[in-house]
């Protein structure tokens, strides 16, 4: 194909040197697909681990707060049955079935004695005798008032696992006098254990400390039976991490390969008497299809690309001798037009920029000048000295991006700050741009770049979030933010022995205006309730709506002694009763709607967030009771309302 002659041979030495370089592209880009390709399979792998992690913890959190639901029902069932409590025998037969109801997971609420005879039950299935006689036999043995004790899983029903959770009965001198018994709903718990299967060859259990499952999804009555007869090896290499949540890979005790994440469960104030264990396992076969396809579809798209690159090699090589020459002397202004060209291509909202580095003067083109209002000229004589319309607090930023690109050329300047506008406001400015001229020191010459006006984009995050925080309607802030400051209130509470209150506001039948007025009518009212309640409390005080016509107040710094801390509260509760109970005018209407409140005081004693929530409701159902257009503090011994047989 070449003649070896004096004037062929440096058309030679460049053929050779491109088919090199081609040769090691193709051996490049292999390794960096097979790179890539290992790399992806490690994030995969990483990603689905991450995934089930979050899954379990979210199992865990649901199981935590069901098992302190019925916890919580326990305990005021105890607190009925109690030889001294002051409820009646259909009080106690109301209290079972309200707390039942009360709680999905829950299948039956029963009182036993310290034989493991029922002495009252409210039971789905009308059981005369508890389904399991070895745990009947256990309750002379619960002597810890404060333990929550978790029975063995029982099979009453072919293929159904019932789980019992009990509390005892003590006696005023200590000694047993029975239990109250929680049997679990295993449909409901089966639910929610099978939310966190995303893929169908996961499964997911509950183990106890002792290494038998408690749940298992999906259903394997078969291997819950065998209970201990084969020990689970990701459970024992769990157990030995003595970490919280664990990720191991390995073959399960039937020899399968599973990829299996463990998390123990932390149930900090429930008083369990077994430590549980979420487990969540996947097939890795199954995690390795995605990156599989992706190793198959690249390799056949290196070898087409090599294929393509050798064919067009070869062909360049026999079309370029004659116009080798010209092609050369035409490169160098080829490249700089190229790269002007492809600059101003990148969008028609884009503002051209230049900096001769060397003479330090910055030019820019019509559209970037109009971003700032200036015109093409006003906007270069300014551009002299533009670093004063830079704001002072995106300096810095943009002075590191510089640096960075001129340290290190493979990377490309890039920027967001902001510039004053002719008129006077901010204007937000994304600038691109890089080197395009460099000394044979490698000094940089000239930067050539880009800008756009992203003020918009700007604005619509700011909106977003604002919008995550505050409620759309009333603009107070929503339930996340109202847990937030909850949660620091609190803790803050605690620091400084200082007294703080939880008023939940209920608007009265407001279900019936909002049905006979329109729901724009109910909206409008909702807001000039929520400008009412700014309007009595301090700026240092929350104001949020939970949602609905329920309205939360949190009030901090009401004085280190209670009563002085009652007398504050009564009196802001007094305030928001007068307030919204004042006539409302809308549309030509005059509109009547009083408020019903609980109220609920913190201090150093130990609370919850969900506690004082609960509680502060719970007062509020009372001063509905009470008649409504009133507010009532929260007290331990305020007698049960069923919400039910209220109207709103």
């Amino acid at each position: 194909m070449f003649v070896h002659n004096d004037k062929k041979l440096p058309v030679l030495r460049t053929v050779k040197a491109e088919w090199l370089v081609l040769c090691s592209v193709l051996l490049v880009s292999a390794l960096m697909m097979g790179y890539f390709i290992w790399n992806e399979r490690a994030l995969l792998i990483a990603s689905n681990i991450e995934r089930m992690r979050l899954q379990t913890l979210i199992i865990d959190e649901n199981l935590s707060r069901q098992f302190e639901g019925v916890r919580s029902a326990l305990d005021s069932t105890r607190d009925a049955f109690r030889a001294n409590g002051m409820c009646t025998a259909d009080c106690r037969r109301l209290l079972l079935q309200s707390l039942k109801r009360a709680m999905p997971g829950v299948r039956a609420l029963l009182v036993v004695d310290r034989h493991g005879a029922i002495v009252s039950s409210d039971d789905d299935l009308r059981d005369v005798r508890l389904d399991d006689s070895n745990y009947t036999s256990k309750v002379a043995a619960m002597r810890d008032a404060d333990t929550l004790y978790l029975s063995q899983p029982y099979e009453n029903t072919p293929g159904v696992f019932n789980i019992k959770l009990s509390m005892a009965l003590m006696h005023a001198d200590g000694t047993n006098n029975g239990a109250v018994i929680a049997i679990l709903n295993p449909e409901y718990f089966d639910a929610v254990m099978r939310s966190a299967l995303y893929a169908p060859d996961m499964n997911s259990a509950i183990i106890e400390d002792s290494g038998r499952r408690i749940l298992y999804v999906p259903a394997d009555p078969a291997a819950m039976r065998r209970a201990l007869t084969l020990p689970d090896p990701f459970f024992s290499r769990h157990q030995r991490s003595g970490r919280a949540d664990t990720a191991f890979d390995g073959l399960d005790a039937h020899g399968a390969p599973r990829l299996m994440v463990q998390r123990t469960m932390f149930m900090g104030g429930l008083g369990l008497d077994h430590t549980l264990v979420v487990s969540l396992g996947r097939d890795p076969a199954m995690i390795a299809q995605g990156w599989r396809s992706m190793a198959w579809t690249s390799a056949l798209a290196w070898l087409l690309f090599a294929l393509c690159a050798t064919g067009t090699l070869a062909l360049v090589h026999r079309r370029r001798q004659a116009l080798d020459d010209l092609a050369r002397l035409r490169a160098d202004e080829q490249a700089a037009a190229a790269e002007k060209v492809e600059l101003a291509l990148n969008g028609a909202n884009l503002g051209l920029w230049e900096w001769d580095m060397v003479a330090d003067v910055r030019s820019v083109d019509a559209r970037s000048a109009a971003m700032l209002g200036y015109t093409l000229e006003e906007q270069n004589r300014v551009l002299l000295d533009w670093r004063p319309l830079v704001h002072a607090d995106d300096m810095p930023g943009l002075d590191a991006a510089l640096a960075a690109h001129l340290a290190d050329s493979s990377r490309s300047y890039e920027a967001e700050y902001r510039m004053r506008h002719r008129a006077g406001h901010w204007v937000w400015l994304q600038s691109r741009g890089r080197v395009v001229d460099r000394a044979p020191d490698s000094t940089p010459l000239r930067m050539l770049g880009t800008r756009m006006d992203i003020s918009a984009r700007k604005l619509a995050e700011a909106e977003i979030a604002h919008l995550a925080f505050y409620d759309g309607l009333t603009n107070l802030p929503n339930r996340r933010l109202l847990l937030d400051r909850l949660h620091h209130a609190i803790a803050k509470a605690g620091r400084s022995a200082s007294h703080g209150a939880v008023l939940f506001v209920d608007l009265d039948n407001f279900k019936s205006l909002n049905d006979t007025m329109g729901h724009d009518m109910g909206d409008r009212l909702l807001e000039m309730v929520a400008f009412r309640l700014q309007e009595v409390t301090r700026e240092t005080d929350t104001v949020a709506r939970l949602g609905g016509d329920e309205f939360v107040l949190l009030l901090e710094d009401l004085g280190t002694q209670q009563q002085a801390a009652l007398d504050n509260a009564a009196s802001v509760a007094g305030k928001v009763l007068e307030a919204l109970s004042r006539c409302y005018l809308l549309d030509g209407h005059e509109l009547l709607s009083t408020p019903s409140i609980g109220v609920v005081l913190f201090c150093q004693e130990h609370h919850t967030i969900n506690d004082l929530l609960r509680q502060a409701d719970m007062a509020m159902y009372e001063a509905k009771a009470a008649g409504r257009a009133t507010f009532r503090f929260f007290d331990t011994a305020m007698p049960f309302v069923d919400p039910a047989k209220l109207v709103a």
